[in-house]
């Protein structure tokens, strides 16, 4: 139970997931880089192994009674990302993106994910003085299958959920790129993505390296610049070379 310590609020949720194996090894990385950069007296963590839509509704309605206008709220996950077919006809490119949630037996399931129409409209009813969200997933807009290459150990971080059938909408001002702006394109605040939007995010499944590339690094310069601004650029800088270009993180900032 989240008993009110500060005016920092931290959700921290990861989900082992069609593949991916070490997304609780982030979701710790995580919390203890803001522990010791706020401390446990300003900051406050409610953590969610292997996160489902219950797990996360439930979590929301308990910050939607605890957080005040003043406080800042900080959300993180760690898994796959990955887009299913916009009902709602607010999305240009006719998909929303969506986190993917903890099913029975790992496997994908489209009642587990977590849209971003549902994660913004949750955020505006909290409406805390600052948010700052951290994906360690993929935002591409493309639709690749969880694989992984033998050769690094690399796993993607994004998946199709091939229950959906694409589709696209009729407005002559379409265009692939309008999901950039991920899920807080109807909240304001700031996005460190794990990748840009048409690029995969990566798991390391090495003796020496298991959890998400991103997480590693912004984990460690966090805990030793306190700054989000300075660890986000350090891991940017990281993340690109340890994975010769193929995931460059990218940080997006929502005015009020």
């Amino acid at each position: 139970m989240l008993i009110y310590a500060g005016d920092i609020y931290l959700l921290a949720m990861n989900a082992n997931v069609a593949g991916l194996k070490y997304t609780h090894k982030d979701r710790e990385r995580i919390v203890n880089s803001f522990r010791a950069v706020y401390g446990t007296k300003r900051l406050t963590v409610y953590q969610i192994h292997n996160v489902t839509r219950f797990s996360y509704n439930k979590a929301m309605q308990m910050y939607k009674q605890v957080i005040k206008p003043s406080d800042h709220l900080i959300i993180y996950f760690s898994g796959h990302g990955t887009l299913v077919v916009d009902r709602n006809n607010d999305e240009a490119d006719g998909y929303d993106e969506a986190l993917v949630g903890y099913s029975r037996r790992g496997r994908m399931s489209r009642k587990q994910t977590i849209l971003d129409d549902l994660l913004a409209n949750d955020v505006r009813q909290i409406n805390p003085r600052e948010l700052t969200v951290i994906l360690d997933t993929c935002h591409s807009g493309g639709m690749l299958k969880s694989i992984t290459n033998k050769k690094d150990g690399l796993v993607k971080k994004f998946v199709h959920l091939p229950i959906d059938t694409p589709r696209l909408p009729k407005t002559k001002n379409f265009h692939l790129n309008e999901g950039i702006k991920g899920f807080v394109d109807a909240a304001s605040g700031t996005l460190y993505a794990a990748s840009t939007e048409r690029q995969a995010a990566y798991e390391y499944n090495r003796a020496n390296l298991k959890g998400g590339v991103f997480t590693k690094y912004f984990a460690a310069a966090l805990q030793r610049t306190g700054s989000l601004d300075e660890a986000f650029s350090i891991a940017r800088k990281k993340v690109a070379n340890k994975t010769k270009g193929r995931q460059t993180p990218q940080k997006y900032h929502y005015p009020h």
